[in-house]
């Protein structure tokens, strides 16, 4: 229960992260982890997860990989990302992108978020405050 809860809390977190990055700006997987001290796999996992809908509404495209690859683990999320990073200006060459020209830090986003949260500390004290 508190680990499904503590990834519930990262969701909520790397939403409210997503939601700021504006257009024609990226972030990578590893700035956003480290800004929320958790592993980029986790955030990686966390954006693997959206629903079709969370999917069309948060612009998951303006998340990259370190040196500024796209999601190349997946064939036809490559192109779909490239597209999606191009409509907004942003120039990708072999589904790589300069992040010295797009890349946005975290804390430049004002997201309300202090960054550095025990997740699994707030999935427990959360779990103890609805317990009887």
């Amino acid at each position: 229960m508190s680990g499904q809860g503590a990834f519930s809390e990262m969701k909520v977190d790397i939403v409210r992260i997503l939601k700021k990055i504006p257009p024609g700006r990226v972030v990578t997987y590893g700035s956003i982890a480290k800004f929320l001290t958790i592993s980029a796999r986790h955030v990686a996992y966390i954006l693997a997860g959206f629903s079709p809908t969370e999917s069309k509404e948060l612009p998951w495209h303006r998340v990259v990989g370190a040196q500024g690859w796209i999601k190349k683990d997946q064939k036809s999320g490559v192109e779909r990302q490239a597209s999606m990073l191009r409509k907004e200006g942003i120039q990708c060459k072999n589904h790589r992108l300069d992040l010295s020209q797009y890349e946005i830090k975290i804390k430049d986003l004002k997201t309300g978020l202090a960054g550095g949260k025990n997740y699994k500390e707030a999935a427990l004290r959360k779990a103890a405050k609805s317990s009887p």
